[in-house]
């Protein structure tokens, strides 16, 4: 059974925008606790086609269409990328905001080129205190190809991660609205502190302080795999294989182009990180969809 609230409160939350510069601030009040619902193995993260050879997480990239959504991009990082490279070495895929931006909290400054490096099939990115800024990073795929828009309408998107337990940074990797206009919508998932668990949230369309949330039981420190459906009837939530959250009210659910920024910061709580913290957050591969209508 799933439970989902539409609430607005206590804790900030904060979103940038795809220009890189829009942050808005959110409230959310007390979460409770979500039970995990099963779903059929054709609702699972499988697809056809061939599997990916490397493994480090010890599952394979899906490679083609799962029923009526399209593969249109993906990424299993077999292209090495240096510390110093991203995103220029792999440009045609990937952008990320820029070195030097400060992060949603203000505590954080984005630094893709002293964060991020690809190795051993794995993008890393190394967090950590580096003469007093606390490094974060936000890379973002380019899933209409170099030169094509940023975002679509409606989507499916996978990705396989992990993280060291990191006291005072999080993820929120979310689907923002092309327009830069927050009233649009924002879809976040997975989003979790780097120290405790993961949730799902949708911001309405129309009325974005209001959102549906669910709550898992699970930490990032281990691999998991979260797939985030986007479509026009509902927005569905699918962490290793299971739902823990579906929201249905089509009038709240963002119905305008959006885009997907793997947004990885400071947490949102005021409190810099301590200068000791320091770890990485690994991703073994992206894949992203279409629906065909």
């Amino acid at each position: 059974m799933e439970q989902k609230s539409t609430l607005a409160g206590s804790m900030n939350s904060v979103r940038r925008s795809s220009r890189w510069k829009l942050a808005s601030a959110v409230t959310v009040a007390a979460l409770a606790l979500t039970s995990m619902v099963n779903v059929s193995a054709a609702d699972a993260a499988t697809s056809t086609g061939t599997a990916a050879a490397v493994l480090p997480s010890g599952q394979a990239m899906p490679v083609g269409n799962i029923n009526a959504w399209k593969q249109i991009f993906s990424d299993d990082f077999n292209q090495n990328v240096p510390l110093g490279s991203f995103p220029a070495a792999v440009s045609n895929k990937w952008g990320a905001y820029a070195d030097g931006w400060t992060d949603t909290s203000k505590n954080g400054t984005y630094a893709p080129s002293k964060v991020i490096s690809v190795k051993n099939g794995v993008m890393d990115m190394n967090i950590r205190t580096e003469g007093g800024k606390s490094l974060v990073s936000a890379p973002v795929p380019k899933i209409n190809g170099a030169n094509a828009g940023e975002g679509q309408l409606y989507g499916r998107y996978a990705v396989r991660f992990r993280s060291d337990k990191l006291a005072g940074y999080k993820i929120a990797w979310l689907l923002w609205p092309d327009s830069d206009q927050w009233g649009e919508g924002e879809i976040d998932f997975p989003e979790a502190d780097l120290d405790g668990k993961i949730w799902g949230f949708m911001h309405h369309k129309n009325k974005p302080m209001d959102q549906d949330w669910y709550e898992t039981k699970s930490a990032t420190n281990a691999w998991h795999t979260a797939v985030l459906e986007w479509h026009p009837n509902y927005v569905r939530y699918l962490l290793d294989g299971v739902q823990i959250g579906k929201s249905t009210d089509v009038t709240k659910i963002p119905s305008t182009p959006m885009h997907w920024v793997l947004q990885t910061e400071t947490n949102l709580d005021g409190v810099k990180p301590g200068a000791a913290v320091a770890g990485h957050l690994q991703i073994d591969w992206v894949a992203v969809y279409k629906l065909q209508r």
